[in-house]
């Protein structure tokens, strides 16, 4: 038995080889079928074990009854014992090495199949043949439903790293003109047998836009600078400011928090405001208090850094909105966390950029500010931040090209999930009796779990707005948008590909019809 694992080995490894300099040549097409060896059990290449779980091995069949294509898949075989989680990343070696130059039109795709949710397919993995190497990773999605899901990485939403290091670099440090090897990472995290992942396919095609299914929240346009002293009424007249509803106790799979709030964005060309308004129903509560200057010292007794300690709606953005997971580190643009406060504490703002965590950074709210007040159970956190500082602050691969400056008008849409933290009773994460409400919108907390991505249904996506009915961006709605309007009468598949219709699609559900005519009437007659 050991000599024909090593010998599937050694298959599998040589058909590899064999099939690359065909596609080095030609990088569009299939890499590997996953069906050149059927029902062979292979040693799998283990990244790392946890807690003495073990993974039995790797397989080349089909789930039963099911098979993608071809006559066979591979099988990743979970059979664990003890408790914990183990980690399994088999890589394809490219000899010759593949040239990905093209990176930023092309995408791996990969058909996978599971059944169970304590186990799957987590990342597509790139090393390039640079000395010291650097590693590009693409964190996948969990499918929506079992059975075969395709899986579709655009090789411009990598995150890559120099290898061994947690801070992220530009994609262009990368020799995408030498791909070495490719892993593929998948794991299982709940400690019980049979916890089987399939995998078929991989291949290289054109990269793919994908149609959003995420909500848009609009942003309105502030005429007048907005007063951050923790008073809501400036913000009265912004009648397409989306206001959103985020009550911990009433999401799926909720956790013990009970946190509610409603928060709203505005922009102008200097500043991001943000308000968040407390909702009765929270009358315990562990109130942020200096968070900026506490993250700065990192406690040891607090592994998550500042925001772990508070009541506090954090906002994490995507600047470029091309990242699969908005809310794992890879990707992140800013991470703005924004404490509740009965006290009117003025420092319960901090800023984590670059997708670097446990840090402060100071120089992103350089120029802002946050003020809360209220009291408990109706408490509210007032912020603003400069686009500028941003600008300076956040690398320039996780903004758009030139920067925010170039990009904040009418029409821009940037990604901005939301995250509530509930934390009560005591300060320890470990403690029994901490209320550990923290999710975002789907209920999740981790990224592994299932964070909001950039297109999916839990997804939030900020629109910036002079009125929702200003369909050219020039801040009046009048017969020059009517115009662009009758364009699209009509139109139905409107989505974020086609900029939902080229604006005309004002209510955002995918068809131009009388109820947007009603919103530009509306806003016609109001100007």
């Amino acid at each position: 038995m050991k000599l024909l694992k090593i010998f599937c080995y050694i298959s599998f490894l040589v058909t590899a080889v064999f099939l690359m300099p065909v596609f080095a040549a030609t990088p569009i097409g299939q890499i590997d079928s996953m069906d050149d060896i059927n029902e062979a059990v292979v040693e799998p290449w283990p990244t790392g074990v946890w807690y003495d779980d073990r993974v039995t091995g790797w397989m080349q069949q089909s789930p039963p009854g099911e098979v993608h294509e071809g006559i066979g898949s591979m099988k990743m075989a979970f059979s664990l014992w003890g408790s914990g989680n183990v980690d399994v990343e088999p890589k394809m070696v490219f000899d010759p090495t593949l040239d990905f130059s093209d990176h930023n039109n092309l995408a791996i795709t990969l058909w996978v199949w599971s059944d169970r949710s304590g186990s799957r397919f987590r990342e597509i993995i790139l090393y390039d043949n640079d000395n010291p190497p650097h590693n590009g990773r693409y964190i996948v999605h969990p499918p929506d439903s079992n059975g075969w899901t395709k899986i579709v990485a655009n090789m411009n939403a990598f995150s890559w790293y120099n290898e061994g290091s947690e801070t992220p670099i530009s994609p262009d440090d990368a020799n995408w003109g030498s791909i070495k090897s490719m892993g593929l990472f998948s794991s299982c995290s709940d400690g019980e047998t049979n916890r089987d992942i399939y995998l078929d396919d991989l291949r290289l095609e054109a990269a793919q836009v994908a149609i959003s299914e995420a909500t848009i929240v609009n942003a309105d346009r502030v005429f007048s600078p907005i007063t951050v002293d923790g008073n809501a009424a400036d913000w009265a007249a912004l009648d397409d400011s989306d206001i959103v509803d985020f009550d911990l106790a009433t999401v799926n799979s909720p956790s013990q928090g009970n946190l509610h709030v409603k928060y709203q964005l505005a922009w102008d060309p200097n500043y991001l405001y943000i308000l968040v308004k407390e909702q009765p129903g929270d009358l315990l509560a562990k109130e942020a208090n200096q968070v900026g200057a506490y993250a700065q010292q990192w406690s040891l007794d607090d592994r998550f850094g500042g925001d772990a300690y508070y009541d506090a709606l954090t906002l994490y953005f995507d600047f470029t909105n091309i990242r699969p997971i908005l809310g794992s580190r890879e990707g992140i643009s800013l991470w703005l966390f924004l404490g509740l406060n009965s006290k009117e504490k003025p420092d319960v703002m901090m800023a984590w950029t670059n997708a670097v965590w446990g840090r402060h950074q100071s120089a992103a709210v350089n120029n802002g500010m946050a003020r809360t007040s209220g009291t408990l159970g109706h408490r509210i956190t007032e912020a603003k931040i400069k686009w500028s500082d941003l600008d300076t602050a956040i690398s320039e691969w996780l903004l758009p090209d030139g920067g925010l400056a170039a990009a904040i008008k009418p029409g821009y849409i940037f990604g901005c999930n939301p995250r509530l933290n509930d934390f009560e009773k005591s300060a320890a994460w470990n403690s029994p009796t901490t209320e550990r409400g923290t999710a975002w919108l789907n209920g999740k907390l981790w990224d592994w779990q299932g964070t909001p991505n950039a297109t999916g249904i839990y997804a939030k996506d900020v629109r910036l707005v002079c009125s929702a009915a200003d369909l050219t961006g020039d801040c009046d709605v009048n017969f020059e948008d009517y115009a662009q309007f009758a364009e699209k009468w009509y139109n139905s598949g409107c989505n974020n590909i086609n900029i939902f219709c080229n604006g005309a699609d004002i209510v955002i559900d995918g068809v131009v019809d009388a109820i947007d005519l009603a919103e530009l009437s509306d806003e016609w007659l109001s100007e």
